[in-house]
């Protein structure tokens, strides 16, 4: 090999699939990190740099030269849009594989982070293919054809993501059809950097348990609304679609959806069960992906609290109140707090909907302005913030609750490292931690943290 080339061995994945390598091709400099399309851990190759970040030692390599082996971890992707779509990019490891470096992932956060770190152990591994109760697609027109899919990677081309084997079944069925429907209707699509802004940009389909399927059509507010209550109703006669709405959604950045729904056929909601409590899910509702891992994580969080039935818990992030309806079951006192009003009313709906011996309410308000007085009564505080994680100002009010037990879920592993050193170091005691594939094909993990405060 000449000069340009170098020899690397993966130690670990990207997030994007990559495999990780370092070596020290200067004494007097840090270690170059080398970024390896399609090399696994401890995969060797010879490699060429494409690219070198301008600002850290990192580049990205292509393999001249496998010089091992292939991993006995290697799979092949079962998905036909692979490397393609940008999504699933860890489907070439096995799921055993996955696992692993999932819980290295965490463990890594935590020793970076504690002095003591925890010996994190892998989850439990779940299903891999349609577990995937929501499908985002981009909408085009390839060759005459609608197609529903996504960007490839780093562009902003789109490659057809049906038959993608992650979403529920339905969810696929219907995209298939409404990309049929759309094509013979020739319903009006938006295009990029183009002077005619009117078109369908996306479709966002929902299902649920008993495998029914909300439609959302978003578009921009130029679009006619004859072209879009034409798909929608040939949509609305596919054997398991509920309802069908419209979102008006003019922004270029990226953005999917706007507060400007409005239910054109049907149904505006999608029934969901938290802990035998049905929830009406709007179009925009968030709600966990992966509904058999989500409520796996639920229910041993209630029962990790181990505190006796009638005891105070304020869960903070509570959404549309899933953990909630958990911990509701297990006989606990809930409030939940969230600052998505549309989330809140979802949640109170609900828990009006069935008699419980135990309160159950829902407020909204922002977590880190909370009044000190709603959190100084609470037996136990839950969080699961977003994957920046509390923050100064959300451990600080945390810590000043004293609660006797908290429970974090979280889905950063760095940021919940970080926010459970600090709890420790105010003196809580990491109990438990425990991990979670909520999306099985990719970096993604889920982590539970139960700290108790002694005595």
């Amino acid at each position: 090999m000449s000069e340009q080339h170098h020899l690397v061995t993966a130690k670990r994945l990207a997030p994007d699939g990559r495999g990780v390598a370092s070596i020290d091709t200067d004494p007097e400099a840090n270690a170059v990190e080398f970024l390896v399309q399609d090399l696994l851990p401890e995969e060797s190759a010879w490699v060429e740099i494409e690219h070198r970040s301008p600002h850290r030692e990192r580049v990205w390599a292509r393999i001249v030269k496998r010089v091992s082996p292939l991993s006995s971890a290697r799979s092949v992707p079962p998905c036909p849009a692979y490397g393609l779509c940008g999504g699933c990019s860890w489907q070439h490891l096995d799921h055993r594989g996955q696992l692993a470096e999932k819980c290295a992932l965490v463990q890594a956060a935590f020793v970076s982070k504690l002095a003591n770190p925890p010996n994190v152990q892998p989850p439990a591994p779940g299903e891999t293919e349609q577990y995937r109760n929501k499908g985002k697609y981009v909408v085009a027109r390839i060759d005459g054809s609608v197609v529903l899919g996504a960007y490839k990677p780093r562009s902003h081309d789109v490659v057809s993501t049906l038959g993608c084997r992650v979403v529920e079944a339905p969810i696929d069925k219907c995209a298939r059809r409404l990309a049929e429907h759309a094509t013979a209707l020739a319903t009006p699509v938006y295009k990029e950097a183009s002077d005619d802004s009117q078109g369908l940009r996306y479709v966002i389909l929902r299902s649920n348990a008993d495998g029914e399927v909300l439609v959302l059509l978003v578009c921009t507010s130029s679009t006619a609304d004859d072209a879009i209550r034409a798909l929608a109703g040939l949509a609305f006669q596919e054997p398991n679609v509920v309802g069908v709405s419209r979102c008006d959604n003019d922004h270029t950045t990226g953005v999917l959806l706007t507060d400007a729904i409005t239910p054109m056929v049907g149904s505006p909601t999608l029934a969901e069960y938290a802990s035998g409590t049905r929830i009406d899910l709007g179009p925009a509702a968030f709600w966990q992906l992966n509904r058999t891992q989500a409520a796996s994580a639920f229910s041993d969080l209630a029962k990790g609290l181990a505190l006796p039935p009638g005891a105070n818990i304020v869960e903070l992030y509570c959404g549309v109140g899933a953990i909630s309806f958990a911990l509701a079951a297990e006989g606990f006192n809930v409030i939940g707090i969230e600052n998505n009003s549309e989330a809140v009313l979802t949640a109170n709906r609900a828990a009006a909907s069935k008699s419980r011996d135990t309160t159950l309410e829902f407020l909204c308000a922002d977590a880190t302005q909370l009044d000190s007085q709603l959190l100084a009564g609470a037996d136990a505080i839950v969080v699961d913030p977003p994957r920046k994680g509390l923050g100064q100002a959300g451990r600080d009010r945390l810590i000043a609750a004293k609660p006797q037990v908290i429970a974090y879920l979280s889905c950063g592993p760095e940021s919940l490292a970080t926010d459970v050193a600090a709890l420790v170091d105010a003196g809580y005691t990491l109990e438990s931690v425990n991990l979670y594939d909520f999306m099985p094909g990719t970096s993604q993990i889920e982590t539970l943290a139960i700290l108790r405060r002694p005595g």
